[in-house]
């Protein structure tokens, strides 16, 4: 173990038993908020599994928060994503496919809807007033009553990954998630996800005690101890970093990101 390593492991321990209180206390208040506070929603997902991953490590995030699940599939998600894996990550209540006849006791169980990736199909159905299966009369119902609707677009504006040769193709498109908007539906980005449902929600104190952190998950945050090594790295990637106000930058870390032009702030 050379010098840099040994100093960074002893200020890691350091770290670590000065952070004891303030994550017990951490501890207590995630706690408290799930014992009191829960919010039901159905998170459906479409014929696409197009930044499924991201999406999925958010959701998992929202859990603490007292978020509980139950997951919609289409018949094309139910292929392609597949029950097994959202049942082993998320941990959902219970599963629905799009076959499921349309039942309104259990629409009305639900305080919102998320829709991570939405096809163009779904997008048209739902524009055009079709209620033809599970989803569209879910989310259907969801707008009609008021309901919160979480969207992101990114997936109806391409197809393939392209967007249309046709000019007019994406104008259209473009229309139909307007008229959305217009609909009640809350569009979203995977960078700003967490943040925009907690903001939504945000009648829970236990909310807002947290929201910063979230914020910061969504950029480039550290903790801990930061080293010359590590902020040779860093530099390789970005100009940029935030930093919890306890980490702990090493000075040869502070000399070696002023050469390299990273800027480290602290929050």
């Amino acid at each position: 173990m050379d010098k840099y390593e040994f100093t960074k492991s002893v200020i890691n321990e350091l770290f670590k038993k000065t952070s004891n209180i303030y994550e017990d206390r951490k501890d207590e208040t995630e706690k408290n908020f799930i014992e009191t506070n829960s919010v039901h929603l159905a998170l459906v997902f479409t014929g696409t599994n197009i930044g499924l991953n991201d999406y999925v490590d958010k959701l998992i995030k929202l859990k603490r928060y007292g978020f509980t699940y139950d997951v919609v599939l289409s018949e094309v998600a139910e292929e392609i994503i597949g029950m097994d894996v959202l049942k082993s990550r998320l941990g959902p209540k219970k599963i629905f496919n799009n076959v499921t006849i349309a039942n309104l006791d259990v629409f009305y169980k639900f305080d919102g809807v998320i829709v991570p990736m939405m096809t163009q199909n779904t997008l048209t159905k739902l524009v055009m007033g079709l209620q033809d299966d599970f989803i569209t009369s879910l989310i259907w119902h969801m707008l009609w009553f008021g309901k919160p609707v979480f969207i992101d677009f990114t997936n109806c504006r391409t197809k393939m990954g392209s967007k249309a040769k046709n000019p007019f193709l994406n104008e259209m498109i473009e229309n139909y998630l307007s008229k959305l908007i217009k609909m009640g539906v809350t569009e979203v980005y995977k960078n700003d996800f967490i943040v925009r449902l907690l903001d939504k929600f945000k009648s829970y104190k236990a909310f807002e005690i947290q929201t910063n952190e979230d914020i910061t998950d969504d950029m480039n945050f550290f903790e801990g101890v930061i080293t010359e090594k590590d902020v040779i790295n860093i530099a390789k990637k970005e100009k940029e970093i935030v930093v919890s106000a306890r980490t702990i930058i090493t000075p040869l870390a502070k000399d070696t990101a002023k050469e390299l032009g990273l800027k480290i702030r602290k929050k």
